[in-house]
């Protein structure tokens, strides 16, 4: 068995060499909330008026160079839940914030595949990988952190597996499979029945 591990981040270096353009890299964890130079990024932000105070506060708080001692987007998502017990305002940023980065998320990878015409390091990786387990049989574990799709659209391409339900993911006899520690069940989830569950909620606590 081979095992590879993808480490948050890793999509950040998705696209080849030839094909890179710095607006459609997926960002990074601090960068996410950083629209400086990056036009898709600072139009889905605008599609959640609702959130743009705290994400102007996670950008600045998170940035490097934004804060004199920048932290991370995760730690700074904790405090905020934290007090959102408290503070029903920040119930409805949070639903908006988890929103945003879906949609970011889910266009990021569409825009790296678009740019190069679905070549990437992740499908050159994954066609060699193929090639090796057709002809030995070896079974191949693939371990991501990310929470883009373009390992999963990598390994359908070459291995022809479509990624279509969660058990898709946990095939006990499969020869390649992709574990995901943080879990995706909520990220198969349709953008269009994801925004009207957010409009949904933040009608239900006006």
């Amino acid at each position: 068995m081979l095992t590879f591990i993808f480490g948050a981040g890793a999509s950040n270096d998705a696209l080849t060499k030839e094909s890179i353009v710095p607006a459609l890299v997926p960002p990074l964890a601090n960068d996410l909330f950083n629209a400086a130079g990056r036009p898709a990024v600072r139009q889905r932000m605008a599609m959640f008026p609702e959130a743009a105070g705290l994400m102007d506060r996670l950008n600045r708080r998170t940035r490097i160079g934004g804060a004199a001692e920048p932290t991370t987007v995760e730690t700074e998502l904790r405090k905020v839940r934290d007090l959102a017990g408290e503070d029903r305002s920040l119930e409805i940023d949070l639903l908006a914030i988890r929103h945003y980065l879906q949609r970011l998320l889910w266009d990021a990878g569409n825009s790296v595949l678009e740019a190069d015409a679905n070549i990437t390091n992740y499908v050159s990786l994954a066609f060699e990988l193929e090639r090796l387990r057709a002809r030995t049989r070896v079974r191949i574990d693939f371990i991501t952190f990310n929470y883009d799709f373009l390992l999963e659209r990598a390994i359908e391409y070459q291995a022809r597996w479509a990624f279509d339900s969660i058990d898709a993911y946990v095939r006990p006899h499969a020869e390649t499979r992709v574990l995901v520690p943080a879990g995706r069940q909520a990220r198969r989830t349709s953008l269009q029945a994801l925004q009207v569950a957010c409009a949904r909620t933040v009608r239900s606590k006006s």
